[in-house]
């Protein structure tokens, strides 16, 4: 569901007619997820599963989901939990983390990460550097407020 919903955001930005070849908005870059969830990235030698990995292409590039998930293309990582507990939470946090960790040795040139935790309907974005990590107050997607 959640790669769904990131594919039809892709498709509207693709097809709002607000970039084009000759506008600054053309190095932008659709963000698309990987055809495999709760899959082990190709080159991990651990047994870890990432919940839906995301990867970036060209505005120009088709909409659709990706094939051949390595840490090595890796973007950003969503994990995801159904429940909405502390414990979830919790749980989902000590896995992005992991994964960031996997992710860097991996890029190490990355300066910065991006990574979702989504527990029940409440989600927060994470921004991960070298040194720091900053998230999102809870963002609740079934109240109005939330999907502003």
């Amino acid at each position: 569901m959640i790669s769904a919903f990131i594919l039809h955001v892709a498709q509207e930005i693709q097809s709002s007619g607000l970039v084009d070849a000759d506008s600054d908005l053309y190095r932008c870059r659709l963000i698309l997820p990987f055809a495999k969830t709760d899959t082990r990235p190709g080159n991990s030698d651990s047994s870890e599963k990432i919940d839906i990995g995301l990867c970036y292409e060209n505005v120009g590039s088709s909409v659709k989901l990706q094939d051949g998930m390595s840490y090595y293309s890796l973007f950003s990582i969503v994990e995801a939990k159904r429940g909405r507990s502390a414990t979830d939470s919790a749980s989902a946090y000590a896995q992005l983390f992991a994964y960031s960790e996997k992710l860097y040795f991996y890029q190490i040139n990355r300066r910065f990460l991006w990574g979702i935790v989504c527990c029940g309907s409440v989600v927060n974005a994470c921004l991960f550097s070298n040194y720091n990590v900053h998230a999102s107050p809870d963002i609740d997607v079934a109240k109005p407020s939330g999907r502003k």
